[in-house]
């Protein structure tokens, strides 16, 4: 079985929507792997668990955020993003780069997002 990447990143990338806990587990445990680890500037984490808490933060700060990918680059089940966060209204709040390796179980293993604030 081939890994669909641009399906896999768009179901991760939706959990990171303003959606209940119930579909951002559900996306996040379609999407990556149990032991996931990930970084970014000023955190990390493994975990499906951890990974929930960190996005649910995330859209405490940020109400109705979400991230616009414009580029994908993939190669030997690696993957380059860049992306745009944008505000509920569509307005750009910051540019930034993702970076993701899959295993295989075809789900995500290790995320690091990379931005300046």
């Amino acid at each position: 079985m081939t890994v669909n990447i641009q399906e896999l990143w768009a179901t991760y990338s939706n959990a990171w929507r303003e959606v209940s806990s119930q579909e951002r587990g559900r996306l996040l445990k379609s999407s990556v792997a149990d032991d996931v680890t990930f970084t970014a500037p000023g955190t990390s984490g493994r975990g499906v668990a951890d990974l929930i808490s960190m996005l649910e933060e995330f859209q405490r700060t940020y109400p109705g955020a979400y991230f616009d990918t414009t580029v994908l680059i993939v190669q030997n089940n690696q993957l380059l993003a860049t992306w745009s966060m944008l505000d509920r209204t569509g307005a750009v709040i910051l540019n930034g780069n993702s970076y993701a390796r899959w295993g295989e179980g075809e789900r995500i293993v290790h995320l690091a997002g990379f931005w300046q604030p």
